[in-house]
This record gives structure tokens, C-alpha cells and sequence, in this order.
């Protein structure tokens, strides 16, 4: 769907529209299938029961490859589902994948659920809530920014922040205008350029509220790190509820801090006081 002007509308009592699953009315093909809205174009799904519209990208019974690029828009009254699962078939080598590189809005939905197999990729502004259930979420092209009017909710899956360098530009970013919420799955600091093992308070998450679960025994929130320069690096939590990625020390230097916090200790407990 390309060029300004140039428009796909779907409505019915529940619209739906469905890319990457079984052939049928509204759906682009049955086993690997792409769309391309770019250069103003727009596809539009809505529903004559408020809010009840549906967009499937995928449903595990193919490959779904959409794009969103260059002014390119999807509009619905109801919820954008990225996702390749599908328990009827029992497949899981499908893959759903939504690439948006625009400076405006990409989607405007009430809500968009990334699922199993599910990916959302690149710059570009999501008018509705986002919510990853099992899915992956990886902002900008190395890096970028994905802009949420509405809020961010990380339940399980996993969101990928590139960090090539610590000025403003050189990390990604999700900023969300309604909070961010992580309550489980796993967040991934891919580091690109060796930045000698120190990494300061960056703003990788921007919103009102940014908040973590505190049920971290039944769905604990995990942290990895990749690429270069990683060795050592860790995450703290701070009093305030906030989280910085810090360097650990090395086991030695552990040890002999260790020792070093005893000596004070000890130094502090036979000093004399002076009222």
C-alpha cells in the first residue's frame, strides 16, 4: 500500500485483518507473507462494535513480514496482535516480525500485543498501549527511539537495548507518555563500542512512572548483557525503585574490598568517641 492517497478500509461487525495465516477473506497469504504500507499509504481496519476490531501479524502458519515506513499508517479501533504462535497448530518455527521506520505515527490502535515469535522493530510513534507478552521489542537501527502514546507494559519476552556510546543519539530509548511497567522476562544491554566497562545513569526508559514488579520470585525480571566490553557489568536497583547498570567487582577485587570495608569496620569500632 504505497503513495499518498493509496488506502486499504476493511470494516465489518469485527473487523479483522490477518497477514501471515489460513487463507481467507482479509488475509494476505497462507504460509510466508509480507505488507508494505509506505509514502503516506494506509490501511484502515475498523469495526461496526466499537473497539472490537482485530490485526493479526502472523498466526503460526507462516512467516509475517510487515513494514511500516516513510508516512506509511495502520489504523484500527481495536488491538494489533504481532505474534507467530498458535497453539491450534503446534508450530514454532514461524516467525512475526513488524519493522516501523517512520517519523510519525506508524499505529494508531487502542492496543498492540506482542506475542510468542513476535518482534517490533525500529523508530517510529505507537498511539496505543504496548504490551509484550513473550514477544521481542528491540527500539531504533542501531539505535533509535520507539515513542509510546500510551503505556509500556513488559509482562515476559524480552526488549533489547543497544547502547553504542553514552550522548543522547547513541542509546535506545522507549519513551511512553502513560508509564512503564516491568513485570517480568528479560532485559538485554547490547553494548556495541567498548565503553571501558563503565556505563553512566543513561535515560533508556522515559515516562512518567517507571516501575518494576515486586513478585520477582514468581516472575522474576532478568537482565542480560552482549557484545563488547560486557565482562564485570550489573544492574543495581536503587532505593528510589530505579536501576543502573554498574560495573561488579572482579571476585579478587571483591575479596579484597571485602576485607578492606572489615578494616573500617574494626578501625571505626576502636576509635574513641568525644561528646
Amino acid at each position: 500500500i504505497s503513495g499518498a492517497g493509496s488506502q486499504v478500509n476493511i470494516l465489518g461487525n469485527f473487523g479483522t485483518a490477518i497477514i501471515g495465516s489460513d487463507t481467507g477473506a482479509n488475509t494476505v497469504g497462507s504460509a510466508a507473507a509480507s505488507l508494505t504500507i509506505n509514502d503516506g499509504g494506509l490501511l484502515d481496519v475498523q469495526s461496526r462494535v466499537p473497539g472490537e476490531s482485530e490485526v493479526y501479524f502472523g498466526l503460526g502458519l507462516g512467516d509475517a513480514t510487515v513494514e511500516i515506513s516513510n508516512g506509511g499508517m495502520l489504523t484500527t479501533d481495536g488491538t494489533v496482535f504481532v505474534s507467530a504462535a498458535n497453539p491450534d497448530t503446534g508450530n514454532d518455527l514461524q516467525t512475526a516480525v513488524l519493522t516501523i521506520d517512520t517519523t510519525g505515527v506508524a499505529i494508531d490502535a487502542n492496543q498492540v500485543v506482542v506475542g510468542e515469535r513476535g518482534e517490533i522493530r525500529g523508530s517510529g510513534t505507537i498511539e496505543a498501549d504496548v504490551i509484550n507478552n513473550g514477544g521481542t521489542i528491540t527500539p531504533g537501527f542501531s539505535p533509535g527511539v520507539i515513542n509510546i502514546n500510551g503505556e509500556y507494559i513488559h509482562n515476559s519476552g524480552m526488549l533489547v537495548v543497544e547502547i553504542a556510546g553514552t550522548a543522547t543519539g547513541l542509546f535506545d530509548q522507549i519513551i511512553a507518555s502513560d508509564g512503564i511497567s516491568f513485570l517480568g522476562g528479560e532485559i538485554e544491554f547490547l553494548i556495541t563500542e567498548d565503553l571501558g566497562g563503565v556505563i553512566p545513569d543513561l535515560d533508556f526508559f522515559v515516562a512518567p512512572t517507571v516501575e518494576f514488579g515486586d513478585d520477582f520470585l514468581s516472575n522474576p525480571l532478568a537482565f542480560s548483557f552482549s557484545g563488547v566490553g560486557t565482562r564485570g557489568l550489573g544492574v543495581m536497583f536503587t532505593a528510589d525503585g530505579e536501576f543502573q547498570v554498574v560495573a561488579v567487582p572482579e571476585p579478587a577485587s571483591l575479596f579484597l574490598l571485602c576485607i578492606g570495608l572489615v578494616g573500617l569496620g574494626l578501625r571505626a569500632r576502636r576509635r574513641p568517641t568525644t561528646n
